[in-house]
C-alpha cells in the first residue's frame, strides 16, 4: 500500500492505526472527523499529509512525523482539542502557513523540531520559520507567558497565536506584517518600538496596552551583545 486516498477513513470509529511501511501519501481528509482516534504510526517513507487530513480528531494527543515527511497540508490538525504534542522530522519543507496547521488545538503544548531541520526552530516553546523569517506557531498551552518575537521576524502566519493567553508581548522587529488574522492573542500588556508599522496598526485595532520597547541605550547593549538570528539559534 502506498496511498491513502481522500476521505479514505473519514467519520469513522478507527481507534489505532499502523500505516506499512511503503505508505507514502495521505489524501485530503483521510482520516478526519476520527472523533476516537487516540494513536497513529507513520510509515517512515511518508512525504505528504495533504489539507485535514487528521482534522477533529478529537482524542488524539501526540503527533510523531516521519523524518521523511516533505509536505504538510493546510489545516491538518484543526480542532484536535487534546493534541499536546507536536514532533516535526528533519526533512518537512513544505508548511502550508495561508493558516495555522494546528488551529484550534486549544490543549499543544510542545512543539518538537529535529535538531538537524535546516531551517525550523524552537523558541522558548515558540516555532519559527529561519527561511522565511516567520513566526509560525505559539502553542496554547506554552509555559512562557513573556513572549518576544525577535528582530528578525518579518511575518506572522494566520491564526499563529490562536487560543494563546499571555501575560506580555515584546516585539523587537519594527514591521511583522499584517496582524487582522492572526489572532493576537488575550495579552496584558504589548511592548513594541515607538512610531513603528508595528505600533500603528496595534493602535488602529484598538483594545491592546501599549508600551515602548527599550531605551536606546537598551538598543545600544543588544547590539554590542549581538541580538540576532545567530543568537537566537
Amino acid at each position: 500500500l502506498k496511498t491513502i486516498k481522500n476521505n479514505a477513513f473519514d467519520d469513522s470509529y478507527v481507534c489505532f492505526v499502523s500505516l506499512g511501511p511503503n505508505v507514502e501519501y495521505i489524501g485530503t481528509s483521510a482520516f478526519s472527523n476520527c472523533v476516537f482516534l487516540v494513536d497513529i504510526n507513520f510509515s517512515e517513507k511518508l512525504s505528504i499529509i495533504d489539507d485535514y487530513a487528521f482534522k477533529e480528531c478529537s482524542n488524539l494527543e501526540s503527533v510523531i512525523l516521519p523524518d521523511n515527511l516533505t509536505q504538510l497540508g493546510y489545516g491538518v490538525f484543526d480542532f484536535c482539542g487534546s493534541l499536546k504534542t507536536l514532533q516535526i522530522g528533519k526533512n518537512l519543507s513544505n508548511i502550508d502557513t495561508s493558516r495555522d496547521f494546528a488551529y484550534a488545538c486549544r490543549n499543544l503544548e510542545n512543539i518538537i523540531v529535529h535538531p538537524e531541520h535546516p531551517f525550523l526552530r524552537v523558541i522558548k516553546g515558540a516555532l519559527y520559520d529561519y527561511k522565511e523569517n516567520t513566526l509560525i506557531r505559539v502553542p496554547p498551552r506554552i509555559q512562557n507567558k513573556n513572549i518576544t518575537i525577535p528582530k528578525w521576524i518579518t511575518s506572522i502566519s494566520p491564526c499563529c497565536f490562536n487560543n494563546v493567553h499571555i501575560d506580555n508581548l515584546f516585539i523587537k522587529s519594527k514591521d511583522i506584517g499584517p496582524i487582522s488574522s492572526c489572532d493576537i492573542p488575550s495579552v496584558n500588556k504589548i511592548f513594541c518600538p515607538p512610531n513603528s508599522p508595528v505600533e500603528k496598526q496595534f493602535t488602529m485595532y484598538g483594545g491592546f496596552n501599549i508600551n515602548p520597547l527599550k531605551s536606546k541605550i537598551d538598543d545600544f547593549l543588544d547590539d554590542i551583545v549581538g541580538d540576532s538570528q545567530n543568537i537566537d539559534k
